[in-house]
């Protein structure tokens, strides 16, 4: 079975303001478990999520960290994910998209906006 990924490392109040963006993820994938990735800080808050099955820990390290990035892709592989929503749209994230995801359907302001 696949699996869905949120990643979303941000802030409290961006925190806060996904919640009716998780919902509406529920709702399309409801037949998934739903997984978000993020930073220490949120591990608890989301944790008590309701949207949510489980919450996955970015230590965020640095991108030069090739020990830390091959951890982090071999946990992730896992749990075999068939879909990323980029709720973070940061140049982290977008590696991540490269290096990390190459055969997942993303999901990003990078993927459904038009340039310009």
């Amino acid at each position: 079975m696949s699996n869905i990924l949120i990643i979303k490392h941000g802030s409290l109040g961006d925190i806060v303001q996904i919640s009716g963006v998780l919902r509406d993820i529920r709702e399309s994938h409801n037949d998934k478990k739903i997984f978000i990735l993020t930073t220490l800080p949120y591990i608890e808050l989301l944790s008590r999520c309701s949207y949510l099955d489980g919450v996955l820990l970015d230590k965020r390290l640095s991108r030069w960290n090739i020990y830390y990035l091959l951890k982090l892709k071999k946990m992730l592989e896992k749990y075999n994910f068939s879909h990323i929503y980029d709720l973070q749209n940061s140049s982290r994230t977008s590696f991540y998209r490269k290096y990390l995801f190459k055969n997942s359907i993303w999901s990003s302001t990078e993927t459904t906006l038009k340039k310009g």
